[in-house]
């Protein structure tokens, strides 16, 4: 037995498919690589496949696909519109609660209370510890301030 490899082993070369162009090793009567080769002559083991109900299958996917899409889009569509209802509804409430809040404030300082007044003293000390400009102009601050005026003219009135 010499130390040669067997002649098969030595009979691989580098070739190039006839089918697909692809680069591969293979010996001198191979014309297509693996791939090519199996595309052609498949495995009889494995189930052949047909094209046509393939591409029957892949457009009904895709069909399914598109129609998901649409509802995706549509209830995305459906979002934006109930947001910017709600919105609107806020901005909406939003100024109502400041109609009825100013309401409220004015017949507050108009209404007769049976109440002891707020010693001068000690409103000029709420006066200076609600003020707007104490708390970044914040709403509750400008309506107690506003109160709290209200309060100072029923005292001196009163």
């Amino acid at each position: 037995m010499s130390d040669d490899h067997p002649p098969f082993l030595t009979a691989l070369e580098l070739r190039e498919c006839a089918s697909c162009g692809a680069r591969f090793v293979g010996q001198s009567w191979h014309t297509r690589c693996h791939a090519c080769y199996h595309h052609i002559k498949p495995d009889p083991d494995t189930p052949r496949r047909d094209p046509d109900a393939e591409l029957y299958l892949l457009r009904a996917e895709l069909a399914m696909i598109r129609e998901e899409l649409s509802q995706e889009r549509q209830a995305h569509l459906d979002a934006v519109d109930r947001l910017a209802d709600f919105e609107r509804a806020g901005v909406d409430l939003k100024t109502e609660r400041d109609l009825w809040m100013s309401r409220y404030y004015k017949a507050l300082a108009t209404r007769s209370s049976k109440r002891p007044a707020i010693p001068s003293h000690i409103l000029r000390r709420l006066l200076w510890l609600c003020h707007p400009d104490r708390h970044g102009d914040s709403e509750a601050a400008t309506s107690a301030t506003a109160w709290l005026l209200s309060q100072r003219t029923k005292i001196e009135n009163g």
